[in-house]
């Protein structure tokens, strides 16, 4: 005698089996794609953040250059053999702001420094005020700036200190922060002047 059995369709646990399988696959090319992004962002930001803190050692380098030369070879009769005197023997010359527990924040949109004296608060570096250098911003162009005013919010802070290490030394750190999952990332980058004389 002969029995002729037949399977027709997939039973619930072969159903299921099938669907976990799937679903395994799917998966695994999710996960990655969202680290690879995560990968990507991390990258993007500390790029960024590294750009901003050497603009601000730039920056400084560019005050004792422009001074320097300034002031030192136009017969303008100042004694450049004092290191500290190149920062405040003309106007606006204001890295002196940025020492010790000061912090400076640097706004690229604005002129070196502004028309009146005391000359700290409308220039390009300004003390932060409370000792805490606010978020930046970005404008249109893609400059970073301070100002709120028609640009879009960054994620990042920039902040300045000098510090005097002797008659033929400064020492500069610029440290930049900015958030990430909610914790603190930085980027810090030091670098010493000295005196051309």
């Amino acid at each position: 005698m002969t029995y002729n059995i037949s399977a027709k369709g997939f039973t619930l646990i072969e159903t299921l089996v099938a669907i976990a399988i799937i679903m395994i696959a799917i998966t695994g090319p999710f996960a990655a794609t969202e680290n690879s992004i995560n990968a990507a962002t991390i990258a993007h930001d500390k790029s960024t953040a590294t750009f901003l803190a050497q603009e601000g050692i730039e920056y400084i380098h560019a005050i004792r250059d422009k001074v320097y030369i300034k002031e030192c070879f136009s017969n303008s009769g100042v004694n450049c053999s004092g290191w500290w005197n190149i920062f405040t023997i003309g106007p606006g010359y204001d890295v002196l702001q940025c020492v010790g527990t000061t912090p400076c924040t640097l706004d690229m949109t604005k002129s070196q420094y502004d028309n009146l004296p005391p000359f700290t608060s409308n220039g390009a570096l300004s003390s932060c005020s409370v000792g805490t250098c606010g978020q930046l911003y970005i404008t249109p162009t893609y400059a970073y700036t301070t100002s709120a005013l028609g640009n879009t919010k960054t994620i990042f802070s920039r902040k300045i200190v000098t510090t005097n290490l002797g008659s033929n030394a400064i020492k500069v750190k610029v440290t930049v922060t900015w958030g990430w999952h909610g914790g603190t990332q930085s980027i810090t980058a030091t670098d010493v002047l000295t005196s051309w004389w």
